[in-house]
């Protein structure tokens, strides 16, 4: 047999070598790219957030979505089926599979571990729809570094801040208004730039009984998102971006509701109802919306028929577009302390039903369109420390009867009217008083000693004092 030449063996083992520079970079670039299909960026203590480039394909991740196809209601399942990886249902999945330490240990088998797992499915997605990553604190980037964790740790949902849960684990708050302890001082869960639509998940958790979330630029869909709950009683959403129409449906749902306060989210609109006969509503909050309709028709049913407010205590529709007028039916919300009514498209006089209301201690009507008179029966308002009345056209002579509210009248606006008349002795006795304002009206005499009095250095009540150019006064403010 003939030996191998030098020349065949070293062209022998150039073309070994060849295939060696070829293969070799391949394969390190496969394994690359597996290695980076399941890296993630590190997230709160204890978890990792999962990369928004896609989600794993781990054997866990398919096992998370055959069991919310498994469990979640139908109308929750659109989300998973289309498959869009940057939705916060796909990244929350995508969490409990590959990054939540706690789910790890959570067999999904085990019916006992199913409600856990959705409530912190739910929080998840609650999460990745406000920019969890971005919150001010007690987000992905900014721990709260207190006795209450962060979203998204490896620890029972029940300890992540601003989450309250009842003996069976079960998530009863979801309050951003509660506080938490940062090392240094108590951080308020509100202005925490969230940002995003509450998700429709937060409907799993059906024993949610308290709701706050204010001051930041969050859209709810309350009637969808809140579709379960039965067992509400406070719901605080002000400051936000709601639209859509007020939700009647919730009211009606949760008999136990006491406190709703959607104030500042001006797309907020349509007919307030769902009030009248409500059994626990104390306090309704409605400023800076565009909620409309009448005031008969939120507190009467077929506009006959009146419903007893056993409860309401507060009702705020400032800046609203209420309107019609203050109905006599006004007076059966025997309990109400504070009625603004103030910048609305209310029209007409004042009832004398309204001064039943014993227990009022704020009044605003101001900027408004009333007419008529002060009535007399003003004097029933023994507990009021606030009357607003400007801007309106109200006229006749400002009651002495006003005098009976001595020791609790602290600010009085009877500005921009058209009241005649001599200023009323009855000022002299307001001794409580902070600002009066009686400016552009037809009102004649002069400020008393005793009045300008209250301005001294003895007593430093009287800070606002503004009357009618034509009105003697000589320690006003001003005169207009």
């Amino acid at each position: 047999m003939q030996k191998p030449t030098l020349a065949a063996f070293f062209f022998t083992a150039a073309a070994v070598l060849l295939v060696v520079i070829i293969i070799i970079p391949v394969v390190v670039v496969k394994k690359d790219k597996d290695a980076g299909s399941s890296s993630a960026l590190r997230g709160p203590i204890g978890t990792e957030t999962p990369s928004l480039a896609s989600p794993s394909g781990s054997e866990s991740y398919l096992a998370v979505l055959d069991f919310l196809r498994a469990t979640l209601p139908e109308y929750l399942q659109e989300e998973l089926e289309q498959g869009d990886v940057d939705s916060p249902q796909l990244q929350a999945a995508q969490w409990l599979a590959d990054h939540d330490n706690l789910t790890e240990v959570l067999s999904l088998d085990l019916s006992d571990s199913h409600q856990q797992i959705l409530q912190r499915y739910s929080l998840a997605t609650f999460y990745f729809a406000l920019g969890g990553d971005e919150w001010d604190f007690c987000g992905g980037k900014v721990h709260c570094n207190g006795i209450r964790a962060p979203w998204l740790s490896a620890v029972d949902e029940c300890n992540w801040a601003f989450i309250r849960c009842n003996d069976q684990g079960l998530i009863t708050q979801i309050n951003w208004h509660a506080e938490v302890w940062n090392g240094e001082h108590l951080i308020p869960g509100f202005k925490n730039n969230m940002v995003g639509t509450v998700p429709q998940e937060v409907s799993l958790l059906t024993s949610l009984e308290v709701f706050v979330l204010t001051e930041n630029s969050v859209g709810v869909d309350l009637d969808r998102v809140f579709q379960n709950t039965t067992s509400m009683v406070r719901l605080w959403a002000s400051g936000n971006v709601l639209d859509g129409t007020f939700p009647v449906q919730l009211l009606q749902n949760n008999p136990n509701l006491r406190e709703v306060n959607l104030a500042g989210n001006w797309d907020l609109h349509g007919p307030v109802l769902g009030v009248a006969g409500h059994p626990s509503l104390q306090e309704l909050i409605l400023d800076d919306t565009s909620v409309d309709g009448t005031l008969q028709d939120m507190i009467m049913v077929d506009n006959t028929t009146s419903i007893y407010q056993a409860n309401l205590r507060v009702l705020r529709l400032n800046n609203t577009q209420v309107s019609g007028t203050i109905p006599s039916a006004i007076s059966q919300l025997t309990k109400l302390s504070v009625l603004d009514l103030g910048s609305t498209n209310l029209d007409g006089p004042l009832p004398k039903e309204l001064f039943y209301l014993t227990d009022l201690s704020l009044l605003v009507v101001g900027n408004v369109g009333l007419s008529g008179t002060i009535p007399d029966a003003v004097a029933n308002l023994t507990h009021l420390s606030e009357l607003d009345l400007s801007f309106n056209a109200f006229e006749g002579t400002v009651p002495e009867e006003i005098e009976a509210l001595n020791f609790t009248l602290m600010d009085l606006f009877l500005n921009n009217n058209e009241f005649t008349g001599s200023v009323p002795v009855a000022f002299n006795f307001l001794t409580a008083l902070e600002t009066l304002t009686i400016q552009n009206n037809d009102l004649t005499g002069s400020i008393s000693a005793a009045v300008c009095a209250e301005r001294g250095l003895r007593y430093q009540q009287l800070a606002t004092l503004v009357v009618p150019c034509q009105v003697e006064c000589k320690c006003c403010d001003k005169c207009e």
